[in-house]
């Protein structure tokens, strides 16, 4: 399905694709920290694997299971890699300059395999990788997403030149996106089903007009060109099984019959927002962008024809994604958010389609389409930056109060009032992982689709309370029962923020709510605007 013809070239749309790009990088490089939910956890658990060897109370809490059938583990064992040449922080921002870098030339490699103007729409990967999954800190899936749109591209370039080599590549590549993220893998799936069909059908009607076939429709060939990339790409089929078998069910996960809350992603594109949802109006102002561009783009090639028949897998694949996402479940075993995971494929496979539909562009659209998404990528880093700030100011707070944290100790984050939404200081005991620290509310280390898991001895579920209950607003702990029950011990407990509503002069509420719990304890620090304070183990409790 590689488009014949002469590429036609754009050094300026070129330029502007570079400078988008570094655009997008730059947040990353000029704060201190990154500010996501999920990301500090995933830099501790790959500092766990990074040190496993080295640091004995790593082997003492945690046991290493790198390869294990849920896949969800590439991306953290290329961060712990990071780890052994960078500071855990540098080594973040490298990790996330290679996503930002690496999604754009992956769009582009799969617009390259699809039309010449590949130049001009290249730009339209920015309002994509500032997304929803990115400031949850979902690294594992956003690494998926680039393999998939290079797989997609890789698909399209062996089209009728299925050879034992290329469906070999394919079978690499499917493992490599399983084992960083089911989610991409099984929309990598649908991708290689729909493209090669496609490409049949498009086949099938050239023999009907008469033109000269680029695929065989014998059935042997149609064996080659459809089953054996389905087969190639179905690889890790058998692990996801194994997977499912053995995972429980989220709590609280159930079928979603809501009408509105299955259309929410799709109607809202909410599977874009950052940082906040306050950016939702802006993002329905793109999600009609899109629209009123497809139509246009459709309009053109109804009125002056020249539709590019090879685009129709791209949107078909869109469509696909979009039942998917509509009609499918939310979660699958412990995953979540599956709907939209989904329809943010359905996006970026539409615009894809969008960039190829037309062997001839009109200039206004040409570039005009491209203009308006780049505008739209730098308005929505206009609306970051000042939460991407805010949020600077209240993580360095963890990192002052831990100096005061003793390498191999254990610390407990517990938190008076989460944010809702994406929360960076969920996990914020992860921003102190340059030592060997033990976070004892490290989710990863429960659940049962991470690299990293509690020895049963050590574990914190449930003797030093539910998961739940730690994580409650207020949280509730037992430490003399975990402690009691188990061989681990408690040396640190961090708490963030204050009850609601707030006390005047009550700097220290966690004294009247604990007094029990805390007379152990002594307070080690403070952080400048308080919302961190750090208590430390006066009373030793079991070595």
């Amino acid at each position: 399905m590689t488009v014949s013809g002469p590429e036609v070239r754009s050094t300026w749309w070129r330029w502007a694709f570079i400078a988008l790009i570094l655009i997008e990088c730059a947040p990353i490089w000029a704060f201190r920290y990154v500010p996501t939910q999920d990301g500090p956890s995933h830099l501790d658990n790959a500092a766990v694997i990074a040190n496993y060897a080295t640091a004995p109370i790593f082997r003492e809490y945690y046991s290493l299971t790198l390869v294990q059938p849920a896949g969800n583990a590439l991306a953290q064992i290329v961060l712990a890699g990071l780890l052994k040449i960078f500071a855990p922080l540098t080594a973040e921002k490298v990790f996330l300059t290679a996503y930002i870098v690496g999604f754009f030339l992956a769009f582009r490699y799969l617009l390259r395999a699809l039309t010449p103007y590949a130049d001009h729409f290249s730009c339209l990967a920015g309002v994509c990788v500032p997304s929803f999954f990115f400031y949850m800190g979902f690294w594992n899936f956003i690494a998926g997403s680039v393999l998939l749109l290079f797989t997609a591209g890789y698909v399209l370039r062996q089209t009728a030149r299925w050879t034992g080599r290329s469906l070999a590549a394919l079978t690499v590549l499917a493992c490599l996106l399983y084992g960083t993220h089911a989610v991409p893998w099984a929309v990598g799936v649908v991708a290689v089903a729909v493209l090669c069909l496609s490409d049949l059908a498009l086949a099938y009607a050239m023999r009907r007009a008469g033109t000269p076939l680029a695929v065989s429709l014998l059935p042997g060939a149609v064996a080659r060109h459809v089953v054996l990339p389905l087969l190639a790409i179905l690889v890790p089929a058998a692990a996801l099984w194994l997977h499912l078998s053995r995972a429980s069910q989220t709590p609280g996960c159930g079928p979603d019959t809501g009408l509105l809350a299955i259309l929410w992603p799709l109607y809202s594109l909410s599977f874009l927002h950052s940082l906040t949802v306050a950016d939702i109006p802006l993002l329905k102002m793109l999600g009609a962008a899109v629209l009123l561009a497809a139509a246009l783009v459709a309009g053109v090639a109804v009125v002056r024809g020249g539709y590019e028949r090879r685009s129709t897998g791209m949107l078909l694949l869109s469509l696909a994604c979009a039942a998917i996402a509509i009609a499918g479940p939310d979660c699958i075993g412990t995953g979540l958010f599956v709907r939209s995971r989904v329809a943010f494929f359905s996006f970026i496979f539409l615009l894809a389609w969008m960039a190829s539909a037309l062997q001839r562009w009109p200039k206004p659209l040409l570039h005009g389409i491209p203009t308006v998404f780049c505008l739209f990528a730098v308005a929505f880093m206009a609306t970051r930056i000042p939460l991407v700030a805010r949020w600077n100011a209240t993580l360095a707070g963890v990192t002052e109060v831990g100096q005061h944290v003793r390498p191999n100790s254990t610390v407990l984050q517990l938190d008076f009032a989460p944010q809702e939404g994406i929360d960076p200081a969920l996990h914020a005991a992860g921003l102190l992982s340059e030592r060997p620290i033990i976070n004892l509310r490290n989710y990863e280390a429960l659940a049962d689709h991470f690299t990293t898991r509690f020895r049963p001895g050590m574990s914190p579920v449930p003797a030093l309370g539910t998961m739940a209950q730690i994580r409650g607003v207020p949280p509730v702990f037992d430490v003399a029962r975990y402690e009691r029950e188990t061989r681990g011990r408690v040396d640190y407990l961090l708490f963030n923020g204050w009850p609601e509503p707030r006390q005047a002069g009550d700097e220290r509420p966690e004294a009247a709510l604990y007094p029990e719990q805390l007379s152990a304890f002594t307070i080690a620090a403070t952080s400048r605007e308080g919302r961190f304070r750090l208590y430390e183990r006066a009373v030793q409790g079991p070595r």
